[in-house]
């Protein structure tokens, strides 16, 4: 019998690391039928558990998904300096459209806060930082209006003195945190919302999630789901934070189609 428990407790540990640095899901969400194709990259967390080559593995996969727009939702690194120039010059090869921050890229660590550095990168490479601001794009005729947010959990997001434009077709929200839709989005009348964060709870039980540091536990952990009528995507993201271990919650990018 313990023979048994060892074992079951190595072939966890293995997946484990399987899910974590070697596994990469691509998850479709048919939302509607404009032709719009949107890929989300969020949560990174390049680290020396996470190194620039399996950045450069992931955006490989990415590029092969031909997105008419492409947006990133945070957490480029998982802390300090070191990493993010390396990173974002992996990230710059998808054109992205527009980014936010996340709760990693402003988080001091022992006296090293990488926000500036993240910022500086982003500008460099022509990637638009929204932070509590919007901006309008037009993708096969559609206009495109990105509403994006600080984090919700570490900086002061903000959409209060924001609304939907006029000319836009479509709202999308882009906020690290999915915390900011119950405390910040009620005005908002949006077609969808693209949040990280949670890791999909990261270290599950077969799937169901025993944290997702969010306020609103379960109801905005995972996936697709619906808030006050809006589509909302939460991605389990790509990186890992704390321990560089998944359990039934993969890395993944996701794939919208609009």
């Amino acid at each position: 019998m313990a023979y048994l428990l060892i074992l079951l407790a190595a072939l966890v540990g293995i997946w484990a690391v399987a899910e974590a640095h070697w596994v990469l899901r691509v998850v479709h969400h048919q939302i509607g039928s404009r032709g719009v194709r949107i890929l989300f990259v969020s949560d990174l967390h390049c680290s020396r558990f996470h190194p620039p080559a399996r950045i450069d593995r992931i955006i490989r996969r990415a590029e092969q998904l031909n997105p008419d727009l492409v947006l990133l939702g945070g957490d480029y690194v998982e802390r300090g300096n070191r990493y993010v120039d390396r990173c974002i010059s992996q990230l710059a090869r998808l054109k992205a459209h527009a980014a936010v921050l996340g709760n990693h890229d402003i988080q001091t660590h022992r006296g090293e806060n990488p926000r500036s550095a993240v910022v500086a990168a982003l500008e460099e490479r022509g990637i638009p930082l929204l932070n509590n601001t919007s901006m309008m794009i037009t993708v096969k005729g559609i206009h495109i209006q990105i509403i994006g947010t600080a984090d919700a959990r570490r900086d002061i997001a903000y959409a209060g003195h924001l609304t939907r434009d006029d000319r836009a077709d479509m709202l999308i929200l882009l906020s690290h945190s999915p915390d900011f839709l119950p405390s910040g989005a009620g005005h908002l009348d949006l077609d969808l919302a693209l949040c990280g964060h949670t890791h999909g709870g990261q270290i599950t039980l077969f799937g169901r999630p025993i944290t997702t540091h969010s306020r609103y536990g379960r109801i905005l952990g995972r996936g697709l789901c619906t808030y006050r009528s809006t589509p909302v995507v939460i991605s389990n993201g790509v990186g890992t934070t704390i321990l560089p271990l998944r359990f039934w919650a993969p890395c993944a990018v996701d794939v919208i189609d609009l």
